[in-house]
């Protein structure tokens, strides 16, 4: 168990971020590739589009709360996706169930994200 530990965990800082660098990177293109080819276009078309409109401070911090957390739950999806696909290759409707759930969550963030997006950039 120790070996394994020291596997995985690293012992500095700058050790640190670049396992979170690492994540983001695998978790964009191994796991969530197909998600974030949707995710990263309409980030930036709600961005230029902001920015056309010439929205106030408090409406980008809102916006960028918002696109921040959908790309967060989308990370948190790829990572249930591939601890599912190391954990088992076989049928498992506990892990169907998760993933579901984590898929449901990101679709959450997005409708949330979607509606403030609509009331600020439209409303």
């Amino acid at each position: 168990m120790a070996e394994i530990e020291k596997a995985f965990l690293p012992k500095t800082w700058l050790g640190k971020f670049g396992c979170a660098f690492r994540g983001v990177r695998v978790g964009i293109g191994a796991y969530g590739a197909a998600s974030f080819a949707v995710h990263l276009p309409v980030m930036a078309g709600v961005l230029a589009f902001a920015v056309w409109d010439g929205v106030t401070w408090p409406e980008w911090y809102l916006l960028i709360v918002c696109i921040t957390i959908v790309l967060a739950a989308e990370m948190f999806n790829s990572s249930i996706e591939a601890l599912a696909k190391a954990v088992t290759k076989e049928y498992d409707p506990h892990i169907r169930d998760a993933l579901d759930i984590a898929s449901g969550a990101v679709f959450t963030a997005v409708i949330g994200a979607a509606t403030v997006g609509v009331l600020i950039l439209v409303g």
